[in-house]
């Protein structure tokens, strides 16, 4: 399955994530920062975000409006400064926005270490 990762990061907390992320499942990895072409090349995409105020970045809700994923597989993982139900509340928020993502998952508190992501990598290679 050809993937990508898609991340917007604003303190470079997501970026370090989707890279570590990217990295382990050999995946391309791309800025939406710095412009995605041609995604119908992929048969899934891995976004990564921060939360701000309780919502995706601005780039990556742009990212996702003005590109029809409906084709393809969309995951979604996000950092945030909560864990447990906070954490929980807000990704349930986040993802009834958009019907495309089929799965998501956080990664909350304040100290996060890419290889927090680890059992998220193990069920993306599921």
């Amino acid at each position: 399955m050809k993937t990508a990762v898609i991340y917007a990061s604003k303190t470079g907390t997501v970026k370090k994530m989707a890279g570590y992320i990217a990295d382990k499942i050999s995946a391309d990895l791309y800025s939406v920062k710095d412009g995605v072409t041609d995604i119908g090349q992929y048969d899934r995409l891995v976004l990564g975000s921060g939360v701000y105020a309780g919502k995706l970045s601005k780039h990556m809700v742009r990212f996702i409006e003005s590109n029809d994923l409906s084709s393809m597989k969309v995951e979604l993982f996000v950092c945030c400064k909560f864990t447990g139900e906070k954490a929980e509340e807000q990704l349930k928020k986040i993802t009834a926005k958009f019907p495309t993502v089929s799965s998501a998952t956080y990664f909350g508190g304040k100290e996060r270490e890419p290889t927090d992501a680890d059992a998220y990598i193990g069920k993306l290679s599921e």
